[in-house]
């Protein structure tokens, strides 16, 4: 294995100009039409909602997108969506965003823009294999919800995997999947029956308490039907913990949500003065530095947990 890349594990220092653009802003258009045609098209009833997590019902609206409720349970800082799982499951398997997903022209150009960040990712599972399990070769791999198929070609390619999608594996990946789902309790519950004893589960997703998400609310890239329950590093962990698996690192090394909250937030008349200061006014070095301490200090909207089957 070669050495791991410093900006996987640390805090990054990259200068605006050379943050990698991953997505292709006419297909990201594309797919979110789409994605609100079908949202519209079928609305979810509205419920009284209880947190996916705790059960609570102590519970409060934050924000509506598409005509799709988010509320926040603030005892666990987890945000959800209230949606039928009904029309979720047929926005994931017949809407036409799904379909133009699998389409030749999005998974090329998927593979093109993302291809540095898989290796990175695949960096990442080696080099914390080797240091969990004491090798990082001939591992069982089995991996939930991937949908690129330059990703899941690497992976079956990296000398970690000597097996792909196996039962009772030695590394179970959940990447940007815990997020769309409508009960995660008994999706995480599945998560450490697929593992072997001592297996190990890396989890990426979307978090509540990340920078741009609270920021933007309704104007973030959050799609309703799909960004279902963005959890805490707090509810994240202890819905593992509850189903038996033992936290090894959390860590939130997302590098977009400065940029993402500048070039988005709608700079109205009642955001506060010093707000408005700060995103017209920050220098090339002060987003830098304040990207960091969104890494460092947990508040950077993209999570990443191991954690180990015990």
């Amino acid at each position: 294995m070669h050495a791991p890349n410093a900006s996987v594990y640390g805090y990054e220092c990259i200068e605006a100009d050379r943050i990698e653009k991953f997505k292709n802003e006419a297909i990201f258009a594309q797919e979110m039409a789409l994605a609100q045609s079908f949202v519209e098209q079928f609305p979810s009833t509205p419920s009284k909602p209880h947190c996916p997590i705790t059960h609570s019902a102590d519970v409060r609206p934050l924000f509506t997108k598409w005509g799709i409720p988010y509320f926040l349970c603030e005892a666990s800082w987890t945000l959800f969506a209230d949606v039928e799982s009904g029309h979720v499951e047929r926005f994931q398997r017949e809407s036409e965003v799904s379909q133009f997903r699998l389409s030749s022209e999005y998974q090329a150009d998927a593979s093109l823009r993302r291809d540095t960040l898989w290796n990175r990712t695949l960096d990442w599972i080696a080099y914390k294999s080797f240091r969990y399990l004491a090798k990082n070769k001939g591992l069982s791999v089995i991996d939930f919800g991937n949908r690129y198929v330059g990703f899941v070609e690497k992976l079956q390619g990296a000398n970690f995997c000597g097996q792909y999608n196996a039962d009772n594996a030695d590394i179970c990946l959940s990447l940007d999947h815990f997020q769309s789902q409508t009960d995660p309790v008994r999706y995480v519950q599945k998560l450490y029956k697929s593992l072997k004893p001592g297996g190990i589960l890396f989890l990426s997703t979307r978090a509540a308490t990340g920078f741009d998400v609270l920021m933007l609310c309704e104007d973030s890239t959050l799609f309703p039907y799909e960004h279902i329950v963005l959890p805490s590093r707090q509810s994240l962990a202890f819905l593992l913990e509850q189903a038996g698996f033992q936290i090894l690192e959390t860590h939130t090394p997302g590098i977009m949500d400065v940029t993402y909250v500048r070039d988005h937030m709608r700079l109205e008349y009642e955001t506060p003065p010093f707000l408005r200061c700060l995103l017209q006014t920050l220098s090339p070095r002060g987003s830098i530095e304040l990207q960091q301490f969104l890494q460092k200090h947990g508040y950077s909207s993209y999570m990443q947990i191991i954690a180990k089957k015990e």
